[in-house]
Order: structure tokens, then sequence, then C-alpha cells
């Protein structure tokens, strides 16, 4: 799936398929950055859209 086409829910995946986000809308996503660390919502633009690899909606 096309990343312009993200719809709140969608699945993104980033570092190959080692990482999952939620795309939150409005260009925000929510993850976990690293094992222990706090869920944290962020922009895309922000997280960097150049590593983000690929979405799929459940």
């Amino acid at each position: 799936m096309s990343l312009d086409a993200l719809q709140p829910g969608d699945l993104i995946f980033s570092n190959g398929i080692s990482h999952v986000g939620i795309y939150a809308g409005d260009g925000k996503m929510v993850h976990a950055p690293q094992t222990g660390d706090v869920v944290k919502v962020v922009s895309l633009d922000s997280y960097g859209r150049g590593r983000l690899v690929g979405a799929v909606r459940p």
C-alpha cells in the first residue's frame, strides 16, 4: 500500500519489517521507539518517511 493512501489503524512497517507502528491519522503514527520506552505519537515526517517500507490495512 502506498504511504499516501494511509488511513487510521493501518499498520506501518520500518527497518525492514522489524518495527511496526499504527497510523493515527493527520500525518501521525503511534509506536514504541524501543523496548522499555513509552509509547509515543510522532509525525511521519519527524520519524523519517525514508525509514518506512510499507503498510497494510488489517
